[in-house]
């Protein structure tokens, strides 16, 4: 019972997570194209600049999140003289945010939901304070586990 001598039904299964997979990257890449998320330079009182990616909670996929850090890092020239981490650095920073909006999200935490719907990348990846946050995001650094990107594959799904 509940078995599958052929193995016929593993191909389905690997076929569906592909086409969801495509479908979500694709959603993202449309969100990027289409300006609802956009990155765009801020500078504060004290006169440093910094990239900020506005809605940057709608990309939920690590791999579109690198490519348009790299992209941000290298290649946009009103970007890539301000940002002094790594791409890597800038994915997981905007990660923590994804993760701190998909719980703020979910326990109706609005202060920190608000707070988290912008990534603001200052001159270095890890100079911004985030508290306790910071420690979470370092973790996250080091890990780059697939499960930081679950809390927000679930509040994008809901």
């Amino acid at each position: 019972m509940y078995v599958d001598p052929t193995g016929e039904i593993a191909w389905w299964i690997i076929a569906l997570i592909v086409i969801v997979l495509i479908d979500i990257t694709m959603d993202d890449i449309v969100q990027i194209s289409s300006g609802n998320v956009n990155a765009k330079v801020c500078t504060n009182e004290d006169g440093e600049s910094s990239v900020e990616i506005e809605n940057s909670y709608k990309i939920i996929t690590p791999w579109v999140q690198y490519g348009y850090s790299v992209y941000l890092n290298y290649s946009r020239e009103d970007t890539k003289d301000i940002i002094d981490g790594s791409s890597f650095g800038m994915q997981f920073e905007w990660e923590l945010h994804n993760v701190a909006y998909a719980f703020s999200s979910v326990f109706g935490l609005e202060k920190y939901k608000g707070q988290s719907e912008h990534v603001n990348l200052g001159s270095t990846i890890f100079e911004d304070d985030h508290g306790f946050l910071s420690y979470a995001m370092f973790a996250m650094y080091l890990s780059k586990g697939v499960c930081i990107w679950l809390p927000d594959v679930i509040t994008h799904l809901n």
